[in-house]
């Protein structure tokens, strides 16, 4: 799924105070409080480009009808996602030397990981319909797909 990044106002500075971030995200106060209280931003005194990043898609989320409270299942996905990471790259870590290589490690495993996300959410909105590509190779777009039937979510 190609997912259009929103629209940049300029080149945020690193560090932005409260007014300053919801001015860049062009958001309403009670927008960025909501997002604190489920602790998708942390509170602070001055906010950098990923406080800025999960602001600018909570308001393009908003646009249509996902609220805060709706958002705090992806925070906790990737909460266990970035726990899994942690985890696979400990060991590197903890050996002597340079942490370039538990980096870079990680960073590999971040993108695995964001990738299969991705591709099982592609997978999910593929079983409702709702894919943007066609469900199988060589069928055209739009073509009706055999009914699935229902399941559970824990059937997958």
């Amino acid at each position: 799924i190609a997912i259009p990044a929103p629209p940049e106002r300029s080149i945020p500075p690193v560090a932005m105070t409260r007014s300053e971030l919801l001015e860049a995200a062009a958001a309403a106060e009670d927008l960025l409080a909501e997002l604190e209280d489920y602790g998708l931003i942390r509170r602070a005194r001055s906010y950098g480009t990923r406080a800025l990043s999960v602001l600018r898609c909570a308001v393009r989320l908003g646009e249509h009808g996902i609220q805060p409270r709706h958002l705090r299942v992806i925070k906790a996905a990737a909460d266990r996602e970035a726990a899994l990471v942690e985890q696979a790259g400990g060991p590197l870590t903890r050996q002597k030397g340079s942490r370039e290589p538990a980096l870079r490690a990680a960073a590999e495993l971040a993108g695995q990981v964001a990738a299969l996300h991705a591709a099982l959410v592609e997978e999910g909105l593929d079983e409702a319909g709702l894919a943007s590509q066609p469900p199988h190779p060589g069928t055209p777009p739009g073509e009706p797909r055999e009914a699935g039937g229902l399941r559970s979510a824990s059937s997958r």
